[in-house]
């Protein structure tokens, strides 16, 4: 009987270090996919911030002066809108320009869009996104 006991004692203990060896390299596992993640998540806010501008608009002699209103980077100038979306076209192609709290310029068109709905702004780069992986993975294969 004290053989059996001994067996079982021996296979229980087999077991629990299986399960501890187990759970310890699973949360190794699950701490490298958080770091991915996290570093994945870093990756995307900075190519978001650099590729969406808040605008500071000036008027002088009727001509408009746009600046990230951010860091007061000199990004366009022009008389109209259309003389701004050609500046806009001709440097920043796939960049996104936020005027104020009401209005957006995006490439490749740049046309003056009235911001109705915040979210907006998100379903444009999740599209570009998906466009933008759409067309890589169409260009790749030809």
């Amino acid at each position: 009987m004290d053989v059996i006991m001994d067996i079982i004692a021996i296979l229980f203990y087999a077991l629990m270090t299986y399960v501890v060896v187990r759970v310890v390299l699973a949360l190794f596992t699950l701490r490298s996919f958080l770091d991915a993640v996290s570093n994945k998540s870093h990756e995307i806010r900075e190519h978001l911030s650099s590729i969406i501008h808040p605008v500071k608009s000036e008027t002088h002699d009727g001509v408009m002066y746009w600046y990230d209103a951010e860091d007061n980077t000199f990004l366009v100038q022009g008389r109209d809108d259309a003389e701004l979306a050609a500046a806009l076209k001709a440097r920043w192609i796939d960049h996104i320009f936020i005027i104020g709290d009401k209005y957006l310029m995006a490439g490749p068109d740049f046309d003056m869009i009235e911001i109705k709905d915040p979210d907006e702004i998100g379903k444009m780069l999740a599209d570009r996104i998906i466009n933008k992986k759409e067309a890589n993975e169409s260009r790749n294969a030809s």
